[in-house]
């Protein structure tokens, strides 16, 4: 019960402020991605799913001007949120994600509540915190390998994901630390486990991130309105449950001593978070160097194992559609780094059809080799790729990077997340609402109701 106490007896007053601001980047990144995420045909498909299923208006389905039940906008706006590829994630699971599925859960309990912004900020961090301790139990980022028979059977952004939600739930809603168990329990209980998917990818993928914020919020409204309860062990069953490499210890280690949130990586670039390390190479060398690209012999690529599987040169619109060609490019090392290169960006405008049909970047794609090395794969503590440029005249040039731009030890600037913020949200709001919306997330912790927020999204 001590983790369950500390969520439950949690307040702002006990967080640096250091961490007050992480969590604020959090919500403002998440948000811009989901809007972003919802101008899409699979995030427009979601929203009027959900929107047609006629629940209560109690929470926002963000970009679409409607409402839904606290269960379901979540379960809308958590979809919406991993469908760019662009949401943040945390090393120490992975490179799997946190944010897709806490903060819609938190931000639509919090809109259902009339919950404060201060409110808002804690519950977000809880449920960074909870889950992120939950997945370095099932010590996920150091499975990844060989991954335990059991783990091959669950996803861990899902696994921790509906735990976080369930964390962040429980605490808008004040439950005291039985109910933050039972909130654990009922959510487990409804868990999704092993991805299956389906003829979109791209929607099967995000759809189990929607799934999990959905799942917290029920768990988390179960154990409220409910008499079914959960028991003490439910952290130390739930993980074992999962992994067959399970280090109990995590979940109490310096509790409250270290935020996890911390360790939270934001993405730049609009691909897989595994291609990023060489995306950030390659630009490191783009803008070093007077390359020209008609004199590149061949462009060597060398990462973890995990990067080396995503090589996907048969980008082809024309032979297997738009939508199956937009989700193998934002897994194929070969288009990114040939987008680094060309356009010096991977942004979300770098794979409409006109880009996935470059021949130029079809070209360079086919000079650009990939390999996957041992030595490389030092998760948790760093995330490394090696690019090297081979000239026709013999020049060599190379750069190693140990990790992506975006994490902790290699920042984005606040000015460089309010700019992605921006960019992302005025495709769907006013320029001017999108530009609200950020000075109040700014300053969230003096909002008295998280409505004045949600109320121009």
């Amino acid at each position: 019960m001590q983790v369950a106490d500390f969520t439950a007896t949690l307040d702002i007053d006990n967080l640096p402020e250091e961490v007050i601001r992480y969590a604020k980047k959090c919500v403002l990144d998440l948000i811009g991605v989901a809007l972003m995420g919802y101008n899409t045909d699979a995030g427009r498909g979601i929203a009027n799913f959900v929107a047609s299923l006629g629940e209560r208006s109690e929470a926002t389905i963000i970009g679409a001007g409607v409402k839904a039940s606290c269960v379901g906008a979540p379960l809308a706006n958590g979809t919406f949120a991993k469908i760019p590829e662009m949401e943040d994630g945390h090393r120490q699971l992975g490179m799997f994600h946190l944010g897709s599925p806490i903060i819609p859960a938190a931000v639509a309990v919090a809109e259902r509540e009339g919950s404060s912004g201060e409110e808002l900020l804690t519950s977000v961090v809880l449920g960074y915190e909870i889950a992120t301790r939950v997945g370095r139990a099932m010590r996920v980022a150091y499975n990844l390998p060989s991954r335990s028979d059991k783990l091959r059977y669950s996803n861990a952004t899902v696994s921790v994901g509906v735990i976080g939600a369930a964390t962040a739930a429980a605490k808008i809603l004040g439950l005291g630390a039985e109910g933050i168990v039972s909130s654990w329990a009922l959510a487990a209980a409804q868990m999704p486990m092993r991805i299956i998917h389906t003829s979109s990818r791209i929607l099967a993928r995000a759809l189990n991130h929607g799934l999990a914020a959905s799942i917290g919020v029920r768990g988390a409204l179960l154990a409220k309105d409910t008499s079914f309860r959960g028991t003490g062990t439910i952290l130390e069953d739930f993980c074992s449950s999962i992994s067959d490499d399970v280090d109990i210890n995590q979940l109490t280690d310096v509790l409250g001593e270290r935020f996890d949130i911390l360790g939270t990586y934001f993405k730049p670039f609009a691909c897989c978070r595994y291609l990023q390390p060489s995306v950030t190479a390659a630009l490191e060398l783009r803008q070093k160097y007077d390359i020209n690209l008609d004199d590149i012999q061949e462009v060597r690529v060398t990462g973890d194992h995990e990067a080396a599987r995503r090589v996907h040169y048969d980008i082809d619109v024309d032979k297997i559609g738009f939508n199956e060609a937009y989700e193998l490019a934002k897994f194929s090392v070969p288009y990114v780094v040939a987008l680094a290169l060309m356009r010096q960006q991977v942004t979300v405008d770098d794979f409409d059809e006109k880009s996935l049909r470059d021949p130029n970047v079809h070209a360079l794609m086919r000079r650009i080799k990939v390999s996957g090395s041992d030595e490389l794969y030092q998760y948790p503590e760093k995330h490394p790729a090696i690019v090297e440029i081979r000239m026709r005249n013999g020049k060599v040039y190379t750069h190693r990077t140990d990790y992506s731009k975006g994490e902790p030890e290699m920042p984005m600037s606040d000015e460089v997340l309010q700019s992605k913020f921006l960019n992302l949200a005025s495709r769907v709001l006013s320029v001017k609402n999108a530009e609200k919306a950020l000075s109040i997330i700014n300053v969230l912790e003096e909002i008295p109701d998280v409505r004045t927020l949600t109320a121009l999204l």
